[in-house]
């Protein structure tokens, strides 16, 4: 049941914005020469079809003297690539691509992308609205550059935290089997793999004596096999399945973090009490404990969302913390940047066209068309309104308690980005490996000792380190 917090209460949580009191290289005038400039947004430019969109277009293609065009970016990485490669390959001089990190890698390992090191000064992370600067540097380099800049997809306070997972715990589910209170257990520093565990397996039962289990100790947003799942749990125990060591990529789940945390989960399978694609249908029937998910179920418009879906008392605590964890995570999987084509002329001008255009920094004044908050491009962003309106008119209104309020400030404070993990994912048998080890099939030593060679030379070669 969703509580409505005063506006008062939200306010004496907010994360101050910098401010900027200096001229910056986002201020200065740039002219296009009436050229046409290429945007690849993953929404080609739909928010400025008509009305003020269109209107506010017109009138940053008069700023700048340029036509903007729009194109799409891809729907994965090759596409990707390709997409980029082609605009490479023909010299293009003024275009702009949005992408997925997971994406950049592929592209910056190919030699595609201009570097922005030397272009992404503090000025720029200090415009950027909500915190987003704070944070931004450590998601946005590659290899040892800066290649992303601020994007419109997925844009936001919680650009940096929204594809962070943390526990949605059902608290009546709790109180009728008589579970500890996670809020405590969080606060007392109890918060472990191993109290997890033990509440998963009290919560889960056959409630109607039918011979079957029909309420579950937990679920996840996708199953361990699935990009971004598993990886959560090697975190959790201060392991990295990737990490990057004198300029080279290495797989690294043969390490000890690594290969607890797939023992853990194939426990935890083996025990009974993990359900697999829960949160569509059994955590919306108040069926399943613990649901590890992503901040946005609270407030998106997706019919399966738990704003619209569930109607128990729920709260959202952070991540357990394993074994050899010092302390709790908060990990982003997926974030979105822009990047330019190595070809790409006048960056700062780009840059700044790009951002006048979505209204990203403080500089700007927004034009009427206000913020999304559940995944699509979002634009009208100053620095100071961005941020009130998220954390009072969306978080205020749609968290559940001062608990789930309490995390996502922490997951916006202490998020850190994922490694490339989605790369390995290319490489044949590694699902048929997680999946044996999940299952029990084969050890995770073993596992991760046959498919390792294959995966680290995948890396080598994809980064032509030889």
């Amino acid at each position: 049941m969703k509580k409505i917090f005063s506006l008062m209460l939200v306010l004496t949580l907010l994360v101050s914005v910098s401010s900027v009191g200096l001229a910056h290289w986002l201020e200065d005038d740039y002219d296009f020469g009436g050229e046409v400039v290429t945007i690849a947004d993953f929404w080609t430019g739909g928010v400025f079809n008509e009305g003020r969109g269109a209107a506010h277009l017109a009138a940053i293609e008069e700023k700048y003297n340029a036509v903007i065009q729009f194109v799409w970016p891809g729907g994965d990485h090759n596409a990707f690539v390709q997409n980029i490669a082609t605009f490479v390959m023909e010299g293009a001089p003024y275009v702009i691509f949005e992408g997925q990190n997971q994406w950049i890698y592929y592209a910056a390992a190919e030699g595609l992308l201009l570097p922005l090191t030397d272009i992404l000064d503090q000025g720029y992370y200090d415009s950027l609205p909500a915190g987003i600067g704070e944070v931004m540097p450590e998601h946005n380099s590659f290899f040892g550059e800066v290649y992303g800049f601020e994007s419109s997809w997925m844009g936001g306070p919680d650009k940096f935290f929204q594809e962070t997972q943390s526990v949605y715990w059902n608290k009546e589910l709790f109180a009728r089997e008589n579970l500890p209170d996670l809020y405590e257990l969080y606060e007392s520093g109890q918060w472990t793999w191993e109290n997890f565990k033990d509440i998963a397996v009290k919560a889960t039962a056959d409630t109607d004596g039918d011979g079957e289990i029909d309420q579950w100790g937990f679920t996840t947003r996708g199953t361990p096999t699935d990009p971004g799942t598993i990886e959560y749990f090697i975190y959790m125990n201060g392991g990295e399945p990737v990490r990057f060591e004198d300029g080279r990529l290495l797989f690294t789940m043969n390490e000890p973090a690594a290969i607890e945390a797939l023992e853990f989960v194939r426990e935890l399978v083996d025990l009974g009490v993990y359900l697999d694609y829960g949160i569509w249908g059994p955590w919306q029937d108040g069926n399943i404990a613990m649901n590890i998910n992503i901040p946005s179920e609270l407030y998106g418009t997706h019919e399966n969302h738990f704003i619209n879906q569930v109607n128990f008392e729920f709260g959202y605590v952070p991540l357990p913390k394993g074994p050899r964890a010092e302390d709790h995570i908060a990990v982003n999987r997926l974030t979105c940047f822009g990047v330019l084509p190595l070809t790409a002329k006048n960056p700062k001008g780009l840059i700044a066209l790009y951002h006048d255009l979505y209204e990203f920094t403080s500089y700007q004044e927004p034009f009427t068309l206000g913020p999304v908050y559940n995944g699509r491009a979002m634009n009208a962003r100053s620095a100071n309104r961005v941020a009130d309106v998220y954390w009072n008119d969306v978080i205020g209104v749609n968290a559940p308690d001062l608990g789930t309020i309490e995390t996502l400030m922490w997951m916006s404070e202490n998020v850190t980005a994922m490694g490339p993990f989605e790369l390995y994912f290319a490489v044949d048998g590694y699902t048929d490996t997680i999946s044996d080890i999940v299952n029990g099939v084969k050890p995770p030593e073993t596992g991760i000792a046959e498919i390792q060679p294959m995966i680290q030379t995948f890396f080598d070669e994809l980064f032509r380190y030889y």
